[in-house]
């Protein structure tokens, strides 16, 4: 059952979606999909968690969906904890290529007004 606040962001704002389905590709050829938690405004991921604390690979999975997105920039927020922990999530193509951690080091001063406050780099 989905929550009731998502329907409502929806209606408030066309252009986000929650559990927006994104196919997967390699070589030309699909081979999976990612969902989406939230989609805001076609240039943010937001994923939503409840658990104990964040790990590695709730990170990259965020990063893997802007990859598939072609975006680069997401947040993770997880409810379980108190105060709600927020995470930017940031892919830099251009470092990922390289073979580095895509992300793990950036805090562009480019990132929107409304996304740096009170959050800080993974």
């Amino acid at each position: 059952m989905r929550p009731h606040w998502l329907s409502r962001f929806e209606r408030k704002d066309s252009a986000s979606k929650c559990k927006k389905s994104v196919a997967i590709y390699f070589r030309d050829e699909q081979v999976g999909e990612h969902r989406l938690d939230l989609l805001v405004q076609g240039s943010v991921i937001v994923e939503l968690k409840a658990i104990k604390a964040l790990e590695d690979v709730h990170f990259a999975a965020v990063r893997s969906y802007l990859k598939a997105c072609r975006l680069r920039h997401g947040l993770l927020l997880n409810f379980a904890t108190m105060p709600l922990t927020v995470k930017r999530v940031i892919y830099n193509p251009d470092i990922a290529e390289e073979g580095r951690n895509a992300g793990s080091d950036l805090c562009p001063s480019s990132f929107p007004d409304f996304l740096s406050h009170k959050s800080s780099c993974r």
